[in-house]
């Protein structure tokens, strides 16, 4: 039994008496918790970000992009990366922000939309996360395909005119690859994230109920 359920069963016991815990000190207590968890998920968000930039420096190898055909896509593919990297910023700034007003509010209507605005921000995070990574897979692979030098035999044999099977097969298992890359990082979303919107969910049933 949590810290909030002992505080509750110690209120319905003693709700005549002296010591009467009041709905004040578990809004209080509802507020630190969400609290807690909102910084969590601002923590993890610029970790993610940090990861993601170093893992790009790291990889970075301008041979290694001529060797696959990808040089002659540098500036577009630097525009997108710059892209990426400005709504990741923007994402952390919105969980900030969340962290502060759900610092800060003093009411539980206000609490319960601001955990509700959380929920929201974290859903769309993940949701263009996932979106971008499958998308920029696919058209990497795709790219790599139609440019690497490693893959003009290839080249030649599908686009001959007389392999549409060929094509269509190799469309299928590029998209087999990116949904599996893709399965990886939801569940890994699934994982991290949703952890904190359960509970960030049980905290808005307990509003609730203090609210009615």
């Amino acid at each position: 039994m949590d810290e909030l359920d002992l505080l509750k069963k110690n209120w319905d016991k003693n709700r005549t008496s002296e010591h009467e815990v009041s709905e004040k000190q578990i809004y209080a207590m509802l507020q630190k918790g969400s609290s807690s968890v909102v910084k969590w998920i601002l923590i993890v968000g610029i970790l993610e970000f940090l990861l993601w930039s170093i893992l790009s420096i790291i990889s970075y190898d301008e041979n290694q992009m001529t060797e696959m055909g990808l040089a002659k896509y540098e500036k577009v593919l630097d525009v997108i990366n710059v892209l990426y990297y400005v709504v990741l910023i923007s994402f952390i700034v919105l969980f900030y922000k969340n962290y502060k007003a759900v610092t800060v509010v003093t009411d539980t209507k206000s609490l319960m939309q601001s955990i509700l605005k959380v929920r929201k921000t974290v859903n769309y995070y993940v949701g263009f996360n996932l979106i971008f990574l499958a998308l920029g897979t696919f058209a990497l692979f795709s790219l790599i395909i139609l440019s690497a030098p490693q893959f003009e035999s290839l080249r030649n044999l599908l686009f001959d005119g007389h392999h549409n099977f060929k094509i269509f097969l190799l469309v299928v298992l590029t998209s087999v690859f990116v949904l599996i890359f893709l399965l990886v990082f939801w569940l890994f979303y699934k994982l991290i994230y949703g952890l904190f919107l359960q509970k960030l969910s049980k905290n808005y049933k307990e509003l609730q109920k203090i609210d009615l």
